[in-house]
């Protein structure tokens, strides 16, 4: 310690004094430790973190999940606006009205079929008012002949003409049943014909709970013919039992982090045996007890 010289004027005595900022490097050299200390006890942490076995069961994830849903396809091909977008459970009724598909093509074909009809039609009355004026029976031959093909192109383009502005009628998209939207609905998407534009479970239809999670968590799951799993809402978390449908287990191979292995992970389905209301959506995410 840094220290200076004190004589005494009475008994002639020398003396040695700490000197005056002797009490700053105190508190400087404590304040060093702990930062030492604070440093090493984060190392520590950190090699624990790495190597401690984390519990597989909290990687689980959990999902409500409906055994049958009604597509909604699109008719043709085009671009589908919808009334607005609908979050994964929302509601809708039997004929709700979700949107509509833009088909350009729809219209072009619609315009040529009827320009192409008007043009069959003029010529068949022509050909009608003109088949007692040929004298000539080749001549007459030949105007019966372009008149019983014009009258069989007239039918085949007035049948097209209504699957067309039938079409152009379903590019009016509704709910076909009542029940919720599941996965959501988008505002706005290209489409092409039969493509799925929405799902909706059925009012009063089937849930399943799907468990996706490390291979070893699945088998333990079958072995034990039963799952806990554990949902949060807003009034706080709701438990859901199910029983494993040994038969649905699916196996994957998950990425890991660098310099790790992958892992093996298994997709399982369960039979709910209870789920109450407030979890009754399909979609909903939720883990493992």
């Amino acid at each position: 310690m840094a220290e200076s010289v004190r004589l005494d004027a009475v008994d002639g005595t020398i003396s040695l004094l700490p000197k005056p900022d002797a009490p700053l490097t105190r508190v400087r050299r404590a304040l060093l430790g702990l930062i030492n200390l604070a440093i090493l006890l984060g190392i520590a942490a950190l090699v624990v973190w790495k190597v401690w076995p984390e519990n597989p069961r909290r990687r689980a994830l959990a999902m409500i999940v409906a055994s049958s849903l009604v597509e909604v396809r699109s008719p043709t091909e085009g671009e589908f606006v919808a009334v607005k977008p609908l979050p994964n459970g929302a509601c809708v009724k039997k004929g709700q009205v979700l949107g509509s598909v833009r088909a350009p093509r729809v219209v072009s074909s619609i315009e040529a079929s009827q320009h192409m009809l008007d043009a069959l039609q003029q010529r068949k009355l022509l050909l009608d008012q003109r088949g007692t004026e040929f004298e000539n029976l080749a001549s007459r031959r030949d105007e019966e002949q372009e008149f019983r093909q014009i009258s069989i192109d007239v039918t085949a383009t007035e049948n097209e003409l209504k699957r067309l502005r039938r079409v152009e009628y379903e590019t009016r998209i509704t709910a076909p049943v009542d029940g919720k939207i599941h996965y959501g609905l988008d505002g706005s998407k290209a489409v092409r014909t039969s493509d799925t534009i929405a799902y909706i479970w059925p009012e009063g239809g089937d849930l399943l709970l799907e468990v996706k999670a490390p291979l070893s968590v699945i088998h333990g799951l079958i072995q034990a013919d039963r799952v806990d799993a554990v949902f949060p809402t807003v009034g706080g978390n709701v438990a859901v039992t199910a029983k494993p449908i040994a038969g649905s287990l699916r196996t994957y191979t998950q990425e890991s982090a660098p310099r790790r292995e992958d892992e093996y992970w298994g997709s399982l389905q369960c039979t709910v045996e209870s789920v109450p209301e407030v979890v009754r959506i399909p979609g909903l995410l939720g883990g493992l007890q």
